[in-house]
């Protein structure tokens, strides 16, 4: 289980699989995998299928070849809109002593699958409506490069005065001072807040003053003295006692705040919108993910969680574990829900407070990689499969004990509980062995990444091994899910859909000179 902490405490229906006789045919020009079996006594039998079960069963070695690549391929939004998609390569850097390293720069792809933004921008973030549908990217390049501001479309809107800039909402962008460091304190920041449409000043950079986006429209405003919301769609400015604790956010519907009493530490509270203590400032710590479950630290081992209408849900927890789903961009994952261990045993609540599983009934375990697929073990009764935010639960087929993912269960190798005997594709019905050794992980809802030291290693999809090296999902930030996937092979580097098949590739030997 893995999750972001708090002060060392919070951590973090099947059909029937295709047979090697029915798989397709590799044609010429058709991309084949690099790996191949160690030995012909260690390669993998032909797949079998049972025909009075409608399963059926593929071997670690049973790859199956990539679909051709015909040329570029749309890539739509889920809504429809326009979406700018991010494309990776690595550039090589040389510093100053003479030593090459590389690093991964961004482009960014259109709907129609063109290459609109060259790759070259070391990070980027969308900046969404007020209906939190994203409008805007900004893409910083680094070192002395000012940073820019584009549309969905790939149309640049602005270049920046600073390096770099965060959102604001659709209308603003929060310069930031270049040069900090780690030695840097609150009072070296120099935020400025700057209208995209006239490239003027609504809040000048002043030394100390840092400016933090809580939401498309409303920003909180730190001087040395105080802060205070700005609305910037009213203009309205509420001062408030507190001091807004880094990172924190606010979610549709939410009007609640963690703040501390002093800038540099104090005891945590939660503010209103009005600027009023919501929740008293009487906690040591706390964590908030703009989810709707705000998690407070009384005291060592002494956790509760408060809804986002200020209301503590029941019970006391000793450990909090945050729940999260597929990496987006360059953050951990969404928050989908919440682990807790306590003295009446362990229960799994939403982001948004709903309780799934009430305290005591048995054990829960959710992985780091799984999406927010988690498996619980009751007191009384078969295992399930849970899958959050739904909180929906399903019994887990006999002989499967472990949920890599929502759509894929593993199984533990005898005597080695920590690597995978066997994979079960759920939306298949397949199940995929293993190399001897295995250890796999979730790698968004269709796909699956396992590693063995005894052999190469393999990306798996529903139906058995894939020609590809690597895999990771892409976000569609319209919707907050997966959509398409990011992947590699030895030659190739690009987009794919579920299927596997190219929607967009280069050659994985290009490298950019920074």
């Amino acid at each position: 289980m893995l999750g972001i902490g708090l002060v060392g405490v919070l951590l973090a229906g099947c059909v029937a699989g295709p047979d090697r006789g029915l798989g397709p045919t590799p044609q010429p020009g058709t991309e084949q995998p690099g790996a191949t079996p160690l030995s012909s006594a260690t390669s993998s039998p032909t797949t079998t299928a049972s025909s009075s079960s409608g399963s059926a069963t593929v071997g670690p070695y049973d790859f199956r070849p990539l679909p051709e690549y015909t040329g570029p391929q749309p890539l739509p939004a889920s809504d429809g809109k326009p979406m700018l998609w991010p494309l990776e390569t690595d550039v090589s850097v040389t510093d100053y002593s003479g030593y090459r390293e590389s690093y991964p720069r961004y482009g960014f792809l259109d709907v129609t699958g063109k290459l609109v933004i060259p790759q070259r921008y070391e990070s980027y973030q969308y900046c969404s409506d007020d209906s939190g549908r994203p409008v805007l990217l900004i893409a910083n390049r680094g070192g002395d490069a000012r940073g820019e501001v584009f549309d969905l479309s790939g149309k640049r809107l602005a270049k920046l005065p600073t390096e770099r800039g965060d959102c604001a909402g659709p209308s603003y962008v929060i310069t930031t001072n270049d040069g900090l460091d780690e030695a840097s304190t609150q009072a070296d920041v120099q935020n400025g807040l700057l209208e995209l449409a006239t490239g003027k000043w609504l809040i000048r950079p002043i030394k100390g003053r840092q400016l933090t986006s809580l939401r498309p429209g409303l920003i909180n405003v730190t001087e040395p003295k105080g802060e205070y919301f700005l609305n910037l769609n009213s203009g309205r400015k509420v001062r408030h006692p507190g001091w807004v604790t880094w990172g924190s956010s606010l979610a549709a519907g939410e009007s609640r705040l963690p703040a501390r009493t002093k800038r540099d530490g104090g005891k945590v509270g939660l503010l209103d919108l009005d600027g009023h203590w919501m929740v008293a400032p009487t906690s040591e710590d706390v964590r908030d993910d703009g989810g709707g479950v705000t998690v407070l630290q009384r005291g060592d081992e002494d956790y509760v969680l408060i809804d986002k209408s200020g209301r503590q849900l029941p019970g006391t927890w000793s450990q909090v574990d945050e729940v999260l789903g597929s990496e987006f961009g360059f953050d951990y994952g969404p928050v989908l829900g919440y682990l807790v261990t306590g003295g009446t045993g362990q229960a799994l609540f939403t982001a948004d407070g709903r309780e799934v599983i009430a305290p005591g009934l048995g054990g829960i375990t959710c992985e780091s990689d799984a999406g927010g697929a988690c498996t619980f073990s009751p007191d009384v009764g078969d295992d399930q499969l849970v899958n959050l935010p739904e909180g929906t639960a399903s019994p887990l087929p006999s002989g499967f004990s472990r949920a890599i993912s929502a759509g894929f269960l593993g199984s533990a190798r005898p005597n080695d509980e920590d690597s995978d005997d066997r994979i079960l594709a759920l939306t298949t019905g397949i199940t995929i062995e293993t190399i001897p050794g295995s250890v796999c992980a979730g790698a968004g809802p269709a796909f699956v990444h396992c590693g063995s030291e005894t052999g190469p290693g393999v990306v798996i999809d529903a139906h058995g091994p894939t020609a590809l090296a690597s895999v990771s999902p892409l976000i569609d930030p319209a919707a907050g899910e997966t959509r398409y996937y990011q992947a590699t092979t030895a030659k190739f580097a690009g987009i794919v859909d579920a299927s596997g098949a190219w929607l967009y590739r280069q050659s994985s030997y290009l490298r950019l000179e920074d």
